[in-house]
């Protein structure tokens, strides 16, 4: 009877292989499940930074930039642009701005930024239409002349702003139904009043009509304004503060000393 449970020595066939593999599958998961009870608790993630997976800054990292700002204020002057150089688009502005800012001319900074910006937002749209207007018949120069009916004029609109069929354009300065609809068109109707919608319910947005919520005066602005009229906004913003810094400064400067 004792030599019935004698132990005898252990032989792969004395076990089926897939049920071998599934008791080696369920013995590591049993481990894996055992540590991670004895595993602390992971950290808590901090999902407030605003930088996909990256940590918000600390107050080290903010003091650091501050005291690189403050290394690169005393480092060797970028100087001012001379007056042929300060002609220059973007250049100009731009190094006036960084010129400015190294200098602690924080005003200064701001409103040459500006022009900068300014520069950079093209006046394309105004360019085009003139040119696509030239020869066109009743338009001289972006200016319609002769029929201003709001259909004749947003038939030819379709080519001079290269528009997607059915799509709105804003009257942005001059309603389309002040004075009376139908009223004055040879002036509400021309290019310079114009802005194309990116879409319907936008341009609903805008005046708060249709069920739309009407949009702050901010994204009224943003949507409802052409390019040139931001970019001209932005341009007297920089030059009223540079009249601000020094109200004695020629607008224009004596390239001769």
């Amino acid at each position: 009877m004792a030599r019935a449970f004698a132990k005898q020595p252990f032989s792969s066939q004395d076990i089926d292989p897939a049920q071998y593999e599934a008791m080696i599958r369920q013995h590591a998961a049993d481990v894996s499940a055992r540590r991670a009870l004895d595993a602390p608790d992971p950290e808590p993630q901090d999902f407030s930074s605003p930088t996909i997976g990256g940590p918000m800054p600390t107050a080290q990292d903010w003091a650091n930039l501050g005291h690189a700002f403050s290394d690169w204020q005393k480092s060797e002057p970028i100087g001012h642009p001379g007056f042929a150089e300060g002609l220059v688009p973007v250049w100009g502005s731009g190094r006036e701005a960084l010129a400015d800012l190294q200098e602690g001319d924080y005003w200064g900074a701001a409103g040459n930024g500006a022009l900068a910006v300014s520069d950079v937002i093209p006046a394309k749209a105004v360019g085009t239409a003139l040119a696509k207007t030239a020869g066109k018949a009743g338009w001289e120069l972006g200016i319609k002349t002769a029929p201003t009916g709001w259909r004749a004029v947003r038939n030819d609109l379709t080519g001079i702003m290269d528009l997607e069929k059915g799509q709105i354009v804003h009257h942005w300065l001059l309603p389309q139904k002040l004075w009376g609809k139908g009223k004055f068109d040879w002036v509400k109707n021309q290019l310079w009043n114009l802005k194309p919608m990116p879409s319907r319910e936008i341009h609903n947005a805008i005046h708060g009509q249709f069920g739309q919520a009407k949009l702050n005066a901010l994204a009224r602005y943003y949507f409802g304004t052409p390019a040139w009229w931001k970019a001209a906004n932005l341009s007297l913003f920089g030059r009223g503060v540079d009249e601000a810094r020094d109200p004695k400064r020629p607008l224009v400067a004596n390239p001769i000393q």
